[in-house]
């Protein structure tokens, strides 16, 4: 590949002479397109963001890049400990984090889901 490689979108279309609303409506219909295809996922993640506590715990962890500790959570979701450790179990089991790891850390399944998640916290703040 050479060094003047460009983006391109969906479609093999190159995004050097793209305007940036067409860049951002490739983006949201990649992003509607895996909402489809996922659609179980996405319905828990929707379901998850309706409950305060999910949703903080949602949003530290997305804030931190999709990695972050028990230590963070605990100390930026204003919740104690045991309701936040019953939201993170309750978010693993449906499948949108996994927790675990020395230090326990939490994560979510995979940046696919961080897509939907951060896509469901602009929809759930806006509303």
């Amino acid at each position: 590949m050479s060094s003047n490689s460009f983006d391109c979108v969906p479609g093999g279309r190159h995004t050097s002479h793209v305007s940036p609303q067409l860049k951002e409506q490739e983006r949201q219909r990649a992003l509607y397109q895996l909402e489809r295809e996922r659609f179980d996922e996405w319905r828990n993640i929707l379901s998850a963001c309706e409950v305060e506590g999910k949703r903080m715990v949602l949003a530290v962890v997305l804030i931190n890049n999709g990695v972050c500790t028990y230590k963070t959570l605990y100390n930026n979701v204003a919740r104690h400990k045991r309701k936040i450790k019953k939201h993170i179990y309750d978010l693993s089991d449906m499948g949108i984090i996994n927790n675990g790891g020395n230090p326990a850390s939490v994560t979510f399944v995979d940046t696919d889901v961080s897509l939907m998640v951060s896509d469901a916290l602009h929809h759930t703040d806006t509303l």
